[in-house]
């Protein structure tokens, strides 16, 4: 059962209870069903709300008003659909997973996709390596392959895929659909200025490398497609201001919001409809920190011709703190047929877990409501599964 301590323990032997799911059986006209995580010991404790009329308040067990949580309900006010929520599998979630006993692996499995667990719908997957994983490597390392002739999968993808399609298998149990995220952290080597895949760097210039580069992403697509995980969508690059930080210690790669719309425009566009798993793939810019928001969608998108092209803008969470939220909001507010999405949290200023930290379940959780009430899509965890170190992660960037 769950610690004392606040966290719950599932081993070979024993398992906390599931979550239970709401069912909308169970309520009747003007109810609402609360579900509250506490520190003095609740999980997922579930309350029944009832509301007697217009304008009363809402009765919990509360006897004055004024100690009554209020909620407000405009049914006739569209806002954002709702794309799902989910997480990652990098190669180091899937090495985890696949070092646990088999039922282990059904209980964590069915714990984030399954019936009785919290109903994720979306994976995002590394194109190729990211710094969690225990090398660094890509799909082609033979100098001047414009041809992508040597290009292939590694055993990390087998992996990848295994539990990409095991996560479908249980979403479509349900009745819904797994969407699969893709993002790429850096191009070959001998494809980039810097000659390596960490440190400051972005792509060569001349139209061989963006057109082999382009190349190469739908050649990935078309592989997961082919072996039962087709694409939803791409982000065009992992946290592309970094690029020219030289003291990154893992896979990067710079583009600017210009190079980014160039990019899509006259080279990944035209290679994703030349393939065949990557004609539907929908195209998403930015995937970067909120601070950038609104300014580097507006310079991406009012690029000659980009603006139909692009169907998405991503966000990572880890400047939030310093930055109103307002900026979603506006962000949607001019470029409304994209959609907002979070793809990346996770917690690294001690570099590994700290089991029972309600403070680092109540950042979720603000940043979670934060980006949902400021017309944000989604919002996706980082790694789905970790060691009790935080990793594997090749460059010792653990985290929580």
């Amino acid at each position: 059962d769950c610690s004392p301590e606040g966290y719950c323990i599932c081993s070979s032997s024993h398992c906390s209870p599931p979550f239970d799911p709401p069912s909308i059986s169970e309520l009747h006209h003007g109810q609402a069903l609360l579900y509250s995580t506490s520190l003095s010991g609740d999980r997922l404790a579930k309350s029944r709300l009832v509301v007697m009329r217009r304008r009363q308040k809402w009765i919990n067990g509360a006897p004055e008003a004024s100690s009554a949580v209020k909620f407000s309900i405009f049914p006739s006010e569209h806002r954002q659909t709702i794309i799902g929520f989910g997480g990652a599998l990098t190669d180091s979630t899937v090495l985890n997973i696949n070092n646990l006993t088999e039922h282990l692996q059904r209980k964590l499995m069915e714990s984030y996709f399954g019936a009785d667990g919290i109903g994720y719908s979306i994976v995002r997957i590394p194109i190729a390596s990211c710094d969690f994983a225990t090398h660094e490597y890509s799909y082609d390392d033979k100098e001047g392959d414009f041809d992508l002739r040597s290009f292939a999968l590694v055993p990390e993808d087998a992996l990848k895929i295994k539990w990409a399609r095991r996560a479908m298998e249980l979403v479509e149990m349900e009745g819904r659909e797994l969407k699969v995220l893709a993002s790429p952290w850096s191009a070959p080597s001998w494809m980039k200025t810097s000659g390596q895949l960490i440190g400051a760097g972005e792509l060569k210039n001349g139209s061989e490398y963006s057109r082999t580069w382009a190349n190469y992403l739908a050649k990935f697509i078309d592989l997961y497609s082919a072996q039962g995980v087709p694409i939803w969508a791409l982000t065009v690059q992992n946290q592309p201001s970094v690029g020219n930080w030289s003291d990154i210690p893992f896979q990067n790669m710079y583009m600017s919001p210009q190079m980014e719309a160039k990019f899509v425009r006259d080279f990944l566009k035209p290679a994703l409809l030349s393939s065949s798993g990557g004609r539907n793939v929908s195209v998403v810019i930015h995937d970067d920190f909120r601070p950038h928001l609104p300014d580097w969608p507006d310079i991406t998108l009012s690029e000659p011709g980009v603006e139909p092209l692009v169907d998405g803008i991503a966000v990572h969470w880890y400047l939030d703190k310093d930055v109103d939220p307002e900026r979603l909001s506006l962000t949607k507010e001019r470029h409304p047929r994209q959609f907002l999405l979070g793809t990346e949290a996770c917690v690294t200023d001690t570099k590994g877990p700290r089991l029972g930290n309600f403070t680092r379940a109540v950042l979720y959780a603000r940043d979670i409501i934060q980006d949902l009430t400021h017309s944000v899509s989604g919002w996706m965890d980082w790694n789905l599964a970790l060691d009790l170190k935080g990793g594997p992660n090749w460059v010792g960037n653990n985290a929580d």
